[in-house]
């Protein structure tokens, strides 16, 4: 799944808010059960590569993916499994991943 959303911030401002805010990305999507575990992430300039293990009760999800910030927008490479489309749906992880980070980047 990709998504770009127009940051409306200079390109460091923006790499900095997506560092700081990859876990209540994925947090603000799942909801206040949700616990995020063994979280990595590499910058290669503008690119961070990212993984994590997403835990709700017994249920563990790897979420991996990329971010890349440009001058005017974040575009965002999102691997979900299967178990993530079936529960939860494409469409509203879109719609959490747009509206989280248009909080971000509002502030």
């Amino acid at each position: 799944m990709t998504v770009t959303i127009a940051h409306g911030k200079t390109k460091d401002e923006a790499i900095g808010i997506v560092d700081g805010s990859l876990e209540k990305l994925i947090a603000g999507i799942g909801g206040d059960s949700l616990e995020i575990a063994n979280l990595k992430k590499a910058w290669d300039g503008p690119r961070m590569d990212f993984s994590l293990i997403a835990r709700l009760g017994f249920i563990s999800i790897p979420i991996s993916g990329a971010a890349l910030v440009d001058p005017t927008n974040l575009t965002i490479d999102l691997v979900l499994p299967a178990t993530v489309n079936s529960f939860i749906g494409e469409a509203k992880v879109r719609e959490g991943v747009i509206n989280k980070f248009a909080e971000m980047f509002a502030a």
